[in-house]
């Protein structure tokens, strides 16, 4: 016969197996559901009257500290992210309906204010805006007219005091798809609008284009997402100086606002260290809870210029979603895996030549291709095992040695035909219809400066779409 036990809390008697222990006390059911809760953070049970939260939002003191603090007018328990204060001097915190109720009506709001996000597009990657124009003053009346273009038809900018200005404002967007920026947002005409009224980006040198992805795009699970995440970082890191020309941008100012991480060997590991740093001055914050922010772009009052920005932003996502770790690294390096530089020639890395070698045989042994890579230690897409076995570097060339003899790369590419050929996947190459090239450009006077005609083809180009001139 089962033992019983006493609950010690309300004290009757229950069979053992019904009782459950909780910091060295049995409770029944009943006194376990009223008296201990678990912390909405990080998932630890408590007892109910250590609940630092509310009712809503149970939380342990440690995640309360960290993360959260209270509304100072109805008490409600908030994220800190989702804390809305008068000003960047005020301290008191308080929801968005109760910071609603407080906030005046004017036109530019104060820096912390923060709408409910409305979403516009399709898709599940959206692009928030903040683009910081100065030199015109922070004039609600030219703020209106801004938002009067914007906002004729939906709610799509809101504009914000930003005390790094001298005499400006931040224009902010709603989260917004890629396409519903290209083709529904009226940024032509708000930039347009913009410049007319002696406003400056680029050329102001204190104005940021800064552009919010939400995390939810990388991925279901944190895991997923801080993967993703950390090859963004790592991208950023590898390729710093093309997107420092690109960002139009100095050194020393980024240094100032949108600092780099610094390299290393791994996207992981780069992740780690900006985890570490809670710094929001970086080339990539991570300080948000609900977004990253890219912030290592000069403004732009250049329709072109920002259309590019969150047209590169949508690719460098795409490669980090759609690449494993190693094969960015592959990709960022331009050296095929197996081989490594040494005093500028390449050479062959036994360890990882011996993983090439055993992608090989493992799929001529019968393994598919993500199989196949598993087997050799290798954590690949589909993709890139197929790329690697089509690598015609590993049989030898002028600069990199041989890894794969020429009877192996055979076999494996008539493995290939085979099994695409089984699964109907061979089909004839059809010519795709010519493509229509842009022809429509705009360009400046062009008189002859230089006889010579490489120079005078430069000074040509310039002249189309000049930053310094618009923006």
């Amino acid at each position: 016969m089962e033992e019983k036990r006493v609950c010690d809390i309300c004290g009757r008697e229950h069979l053992l197996s019904e009782l459950k222990e909780f910091d060295g006390v049995l409770l029944c059911e009943s006194c376990w559901n009223s008296e201990t809760v678990v912390c909405e953070q990080c998932g630890t049970r408590i007892w109910s009257d250590d609940n630092e939260g509310d009712g809503e939002t149970p939380l342990c003191s440690r995640c309360y500290d960290r993360y959260y603090t209270t509304c100072a007018d109805c008490g409600r328990t908030i994220h800190q992210n989702d804390a809305y204060f008068e000003d960047e001097d005020d301290d008191t915190a308080r929801c968005y309906s109760c910071h609603c109720r407080h906030a005046d009506h004017r036109v530019i709001h104060d820096y912390y204010y923060k709408p409910e996000p409305i979403f516009y597009g399709e898709g599940n990657r959206y692009f928030g805006v903040e683009l910081e124009i100065d030199d015109g003053g922070e004039d609600n009346t030219n703020a209106e007219k801004i938002e009067r273009i914007a906002n004729s038809e939906n709610e799509l900018i809101y504009i914000k005091h930003d005390g790094s200005l001298s005499e400006g404002m931040e224009i902010v967007t709603y989260p917004m798809s890629l396409d519903f920026h290209l083709h529904q947002m009226p940024w032509a005409y708000v930039l347009a609008k913009a410049r007319n009224m002696g406003y400056h980006s680029h050329q102001s040198g204190t104005c940021g284009l800064h552009v919010h992805v939400n995390r939810t795009a990388f991925g279901e699970t944190e895991e997923e997402q801080e993967a993703v995440i950390a090859r963004i970082l790592y991208f950023f890191e590898k390729h710093w100086e093309e997107l420092l020309k690109f960002s139009r941008r100095t050194q020393k100012q980024l240094r100032r606002w949108a600092d780099r991480y610094g390299l290393k060997e791994h996207p992981k590991q780069v992740l780690d260290i900006a985890k570490g740093s809670q710094e929001r001055y970086t080339c990539v914050n991570l300080t948000n809870y609900h977004t990253i922010e890219f912030r290592m772009f000069r403004g732009t009052l250049k329709w072109n210029t920002l259309i590019a920005t969150l047209q590169l932003l949508d690719r460098i996502c795409d490669v980090a979603i759609c690449l494993s770790d190693e094969e960015l690294q592959d990709m960022a390096n331009h050296i095929p895996y197996g081989y490594r530089i040494e005093n500028g020639v390449a050479v062959i890395d036994e360890g990882q030549a011996e993983q090439v070698r055993t992608l090989f045989s493992s799929y001529l042994s019968g393994l598919a291709l993500v199989p196949a890579a598993e087997a050799a230690g290798l954590t690949l897409f589909h993709s890139g095992a197929k790329r690697m076995l089509q690598n015609e570097h590993y049989l030898g060339d002028d600069f990199y040695p041989a890894i794969i003899d020429s009877e192996t790369f055979s076999k494996v590419a008539e493995e290939r035909d085979r099994r695409a050929g089984a699964l109907g996947r061979i089909r004839e190459r059809t010519t795709p219809p010519p493509s229509k090239a842009e022809t429509a450009f705009i360009i400046g006077k062009v008189t002859h400066r230089y006889d010579d005609p490489f120079k005078q083809a430069a000074y040509i180009y310039s002249l189309i779409e000049s930053e310094v001139q618009n923006g």
